[in-house]
């Protein structure tokens, strides 16, 4: 904390989990967002003027963690530093984060790349919130949309049925929140779609979903029971059955992933904790790559991705 008793947060060059450096800067700079909070600062300062480019991934961790704790902390004023980058700048700005932070950019956002940005929050499965969102940033056929719709409401009742589990290893001691956030991007030849909870993650929720078998179905996937955060998720994968149901039913993520089979080069990526996994190219054969990070985004965070072709077009 500074002598003026403002704690200032600088933000990522590049705002992205996509590697090993930028997951590590990104986690760092969430962890120390939120000992600012806790710092005894009368004022937070979030310092976007060194940001030069934003990941649909890693702003909406930045975007999640932020209303979070400007909602558990209303007596703590908070400010920020815009971006010097005319994209990045009025893409903050387009998403509302200037807005939550007291800062009111000069220029109306109008770049494709900020404006093209949608948001979507809320604190139990909302389906027809989710279903216009999906509706509204491309042209997907409507097989594709549906199963997309899918695919999101059941990320979201993962985190609605998994969130009083246990409390997330912050150091805030919050109460367990059913809060999720979405953002959608649609680009010339692509279309992102994100989901992400702040609760304890798959790597911490599966041994407490799946107690009988986990360790066993680790064992028959990787010829061991070690445990790391990569490697819970793919046996996340794996599993369906919830906590009120008796049986263990095969694949667990088939909503989650079968949309991936309506079109040639999607992606799904999954980040939750110290983990993350990619799912690829399942209409030919299914490449499932894992990897494990220093650090914990301390949630989930689920990423569709879809290319689109050349006689196709974003809205």
């Amino acid at each position: 904390m500074s002598t003026d008793g403002v704690s200032g947060i600088y933000m990522p060059e590049l705002i992205s989990l996509s590697d090993q450096a930028l997951h590590e800067t990104l986690a760092w700079a969430m962890a120390s967002l939120r000992s600012a909070f806790t710092s005894g600062a009368r004022e937070v300062r979030v310092d976007f003027g060194y940001t030069t480019g934003l990941h649909a991934e890693g702003m909406l961790l930045v975007y999640a963690e932020l209303t979070r704790l400007i909602d558990a902390f209303p007596e703590i004023q908070v400010s920020c530093v815009p971006s010097r980058v005319a994209k990045v700048d009025q893409a903050l700005q387009h998403l509302g984060v200037y807005g939550m932070l007291g800062h009111k950019s000069p220029v109306a956002p109008e770049l494709p790349d900020a404006v093209n940005w949608r948001v979507a929050q809320g604190a139990n499965v909302d389906g027809p919130k989710m279903g216009e969102l999906i509706e509204e940033i491309g042209r997907l056929s409507s097989e594709t949309a549906s199963r997309l719709f899918r695919s999101v409401t059941e990320a979201v009742t993962n985190v609605t049925h998994h969130s009083d589990l246990a409390k997330r290893l912050d150091g805030l001691e919050l109460e367990p929140t059913k809060e999720w956030w979405m953002f959608c991007r649609p680009e010339k030849h692509s279309l992102y779609v994100a989901v992400c909870d702040l609760g304890i993650g798959i790597p911490r929720s599966l041994p407490r979903t799946h107690p009988e078998i986990w360790a066993d179905v680790l064992y028959r996937m990787f010829g061991d029971r070690r445990m790391t955060d990569g490697r819970m998720i793919k046996a996340a994968l794996r599993m369906r059955r919830t906590r009120t149901e008796e049986e263990h039913r095969g694949m667990g993520f088939s909503d989650i992933t079968r949309v991936l089979e309506e079109v040639d080069g999607s992606r799904l990526r999954v980040y939750s904790n110290r983990g993350s996994l990619q799912y690829s190219n399942p209409s030919l054969m299914p490449a499932i790559h894992i990897h494990n990070f220093k650090y914990s985004i301390l949630g989930t965070i689920l990423v569709w991705s879809f290319p689109f072709r050349d006689d196709q077009h974003v809205r």
